[in-house]
């Protein structure tokens, strides 16, 4: 999932929301660029993790202004072509959904 910051403050990951096929198997980790936020095997088909979730610190978190990340699930199973929904709620209010 393409993440791109085109406002004038940083962005910081505060809470996620993610469904997603059982064919797909237990989520593994969750990464933003090269970092990585969750690596405990959850099994299907939701997580919501808060700020006391996320691994490392809160830069690790954060999408600066003028920046692009890539945020990636990593899961034991196949990928399915549908099925999955992503909720990601940052510090400043800001929501962003998506469905595939």
């Amino acid at each position: 999932m393409v993440l791109n910051n085109g406002g004038a403050t940083d962005e910081i990951l505060e809470e996620l929301v993610l469904t997603w096929p059982t064919a797909s198997g237990n989520l593994d980790d969750i990464t933003l660029g090269p970092r990585l936020l969750y690596d405990t095997v959850t099994p299907p088909t939701t997580i919501h993790l808060y700020e006391a979730d996320w691994l490392g610190v809160q830069t690790d978190r954060t999408i600066y202004t003028s920046s692009t990340e890539f945020l990636s699930f990593i899961f034991e199973g196949s990928i399915v072509s549908n099925g999955y929904t992503v909720t990601l709620t940052f510090e400043s209010g800001c929501v962003l959904s998506e469905s595939h």
